[in-house]
């Protein structure tokens, strides 16, 4: 590879590069360097052994992992390399020396066009003053850092092992400043998601030697987001360094110093810290700033202004409804405004949040809203049931899935799974045939946002909860057997089926194969894959040798997945036995061992993994009625004076010289309400309506002639 820096790169300059490719090579991480020439007044030119190509992007998770890897190894290099290069850069400017070692400012003193006799003497203690500093401890270590990690920076060699090139930027700083740049950089292929920023601090921790629990990993990516405001030649505090001198400075630090107290706040605000890892401080920052702006009035983040209006001339987005929790939602809106509520920004500022963020939501106290009518969603009217289950499931209940949380429109989205009896979720059964969650009212059962599908003949769609907002896919009804449909749709039932969701279940023995596949199948919702084992990152641990029973997508029985460590060739974790080893030969014994699961095993102990059955809508001809969700006590259930909660009855009426209009009148529990008259016309007299629909819920009528009702 032969590679030319401009002329004006200094002789300084291009000999720091050159140590840092001498250094990067001896630890294998950069090509071998065959020939350079470094000339003041030329610049530099080098030839580097072509060594591979661009890496195999595979899964982002994956490759994800692989960065984290590679950077951790290139931290390891020891940073001796560069305390002539140090030296040096103070002697030619002198302020350097009242720098930390680990700022991001000795990147600027990587380029001439950076740092140079032109900026004033206090430029550099601004940069200090203005940088976004590491809390964490691998964040804060002082290691080689290549600084220009970006992906065109990054080969892989026929044997799959990473390596860097382009090394004339290369310092001992920081080494968050590397994470920081992953993130930036790298955040289309790498680092565009959590699970993906997650892999890729998790696989750096553990290859650096440090902690790697979720908490580190969580606390690392946030470190490591906070620090792109600094970190890189296109990050914000950068582009403002290269202003500093000319017009225009005030304004630009201004627009700085929100993102900056934006990033320090993230430290003490678990939401604020959650939204930036998911989504990246810089993609926060652009929602909050857009908040004022544009044309989607409902936002998450969108900020709520007070205006004058005339009394004659109030627009749609100024009209607020009060929910019966207290919260405060924009009026007449549909999805996602019916899920927004008035809350809290970092600053202290009235947004748009969603009703489930109970850290930013605002409520209005008890005594204050007495005497105001509720307008919007009504607080729950009957009692909370425990969602406890008879039949195959007696001694299960429902239960909300602590590992699966995710967002939709901001909304929180929880799976339903089968548990213990003593952890089934408590929900309210109400009137309208929603079942709103005792704990949070906000959160209701929902059967549109699951992602299984609704076409084909064994059609299905995962119930989840979601935020309550009185629509159709949110209204069930109870059948006498005690099971649970969807309303109106006696044709479909709640039902459990497999997910990748993962549970421990208890273990007495060493089991055989076949044994943990029939516990598994009887107790939860089968045995997990290897691809399942590796999505949920359950783990035995380093250093350890431990095969887990799974299932494998082709069928074959036997199989187990190692989630630690083998001692043999094969090392990395996930892997097959079948595939790796073959049939393992102990799969149909009960011997006990420390690599399997069992009183003897070395981690793990009384455990397997399987899937975690979640709930979904189920048609009746696809389900085996084993999977079927069956409730084991209906005292406590809302009925009303008719059977089956959310069951609306309906008040029929016929008038007209022949008897030929019908006007129906919805009933919700024991009184009439007079909304949502709907009037059908018969095509003639002594036709007959048989089946009609009342806001898609059934009722029957027949009509001959005149009659009263």
């Amino acid at each position: 590879m032969l590679f030319r820096s401009g002329g004006s790169q200094k002789q300084r300059f291009a000999a720091r590069g050159s140590a840092a490719s001498a250094a990067l090579w001896a630890a294998n991480l950069a090509p071998e360097r065959v020939a350079e020439v470094i000339d003041e007044g030329q610049g530099m030119w080098y030839l580097d052994v072509w060594s591979g190509t661009k890496p195999s992007p595979g899964n982002s998770g994956d490759l994800a992992a692989r960065i984290g890897r590679c950077l951790a190894q290139v931290h390891a290099v020891p940073a001796t390399w560069f305390e002539a290069h140090r030296a040096a850069t103070i002697l030619e400017f002198p302020k350097m020396a009242d720098v930390a070692e680990g700022s991001a400012a000795w990147y600027l003193a990587s380029r001439p066009c950076w740092l140079n006799v032109d900026k004033p003497d206090w430029a550099l203690k601004f940069f200090a003053e203005w940088e976004v500093k590491p809390v964490t401890e691998a964040g804060r270590r002082v290691v080689t850092a290549h600084t220009d990690i970006h992906e065109g920076n990054v080969i892989e060699t026929p044997d799959g092992a990473l390596k860097v090139i382009d090394l004339e930027s290369t310092s001992v700083m920081w080494a968050i400043f590397d994470l920081s740049y992953c993130m930036r950089m790298w955040g289309h292929v790498t680092a565009k998601d959590k699970k993906s920023r997650l892999a890729m601090c998790q696989a750096y921790l553990q290859e650096a030697g440090l902690p790697h629990g979720p908490d580190e990993c969580f606390a690392l990516a946030l470190d490591a987001e906070r620090c792109t405001l600094s970190c890189s030649h296109d990050s914000p505090l950068h582009r403002i360094w290269d202003f500093i001198g000319e017009d225009g400075l005030e304004e630009r630090l201004s627009a700085y110093e929100s993102k900056f107290h934006l990033a320090e706040a993230a430290l003490h605000d678990k939401s604020l810290a959650e939204a930036i890892v998911s989504q990246g401080l810089l993609r926060v920052v652009e929602q909050m700033e857009s908040a004022w702006t544009g044309e989607d009035t409902m936002q998450l983040g969108r900020a709520v202004a007070v205006h004058t209006l005339k009394a004659d001339a109030i627009p749609n987005d100024t009209k607020f409804a009060l929910n019966g929790d207290g919260t405060i939602r924009p009026a007449g809106t549909g999805n996602p405004g019916n899920t927004r509520v008035l809350g809290l920004d970092h600053s202290g500022s009235v947004i748009l949040t969603s009703c489930c963020n109970a850290e930013r939501r605002l409520v209005v106290s008890a005594a204050s809203r007495a005497g105001f009518p509720v307008t919007g969603f009504a607080a729950p009217t009957s009692a909370p049931v425990p969602l406890v289950l008879a039949g195959v499931h007696k001694g299960k209940g429902l239960c909300w899935n602590d590992d699966y949380v995710a967002e939709h429109e901001g909304n929180r989205v929880g799976d339903v799974v089968l548990g213990p009896a003593d952890r089934a979720v408590a929900v309210h059964f109400e009137p309208d045939g929603s079942i709103r969650l005792a704990d949070c009212p906000e959160q209701a059962f929902d059967m549109q946002h699951g992602n299984l599908s609704w076409e084909g003949p064994h059609h299905q769609r995962r119930v989840v909860t979601y935020a309550y907002q009185d629509t159709q896919h949110q209204r069930f009804q109870l059948n006498a057997d005690g099971t649970i449909s969807p309303a109106g749709n006696n044709h479909q039932v709640l039902a459990m089926v497999s997910q990748a969701q993962i549970v421990e279940l208890p273990i007495t023995h060493a089991q055989t194969w076949k044994e943990s596949r029939d516990q598994a199948e009887r107790e939860a919702g089968g045995l997990a894959t290897c691809e399942d084992l590796r999505r949920s990152g359950v783990t035995a641990g380093d250093g350890v040798d431990l095969w887990m029973p799974v299932a494998r997508a082709d069928g074959q029985e036997g199989d187990y997945c190692q989630i630690g460590n083998h001692p043999g060739r094969r090392k990395e974790r996930y892997i097959s036995h079948v595939d790796a080893y073959g049939m393992p030969t102990w799969h149909e014994n009960n011997s006990e061992a420390p690599w399997r699961p069992g009183p003897s095993s070395e981690t793990c102990k009384g455990i397997i993994y399987a899937r975690a059955p979640v709930c979904a809508v189920r048609s009746k001809e696809a389900f085996a009625q084993d999977t079927v969700v069956y409730l084991a006590d209906l005292a406590g259930v809302y009925v009303g004076d008719y059977p089956g909660f959310g069951t609306e009855l309906v008040s029929i009426s016929i008038s007209g010289p022949t008897g030929t209009t019908i006007t129906a009148t919805k009933i919700t529990g024991d009184w009439a309400v007079a909304a949502g008259e709907k009037t059908w016309v018969a095509e003639g007299q002594g036709k007959s309506l048989t089946e009609r629909y009342f806001r898609e819920k059934q009722i029957a009528a027949r009509m001959g002639g005149k009659a009263d009702t």
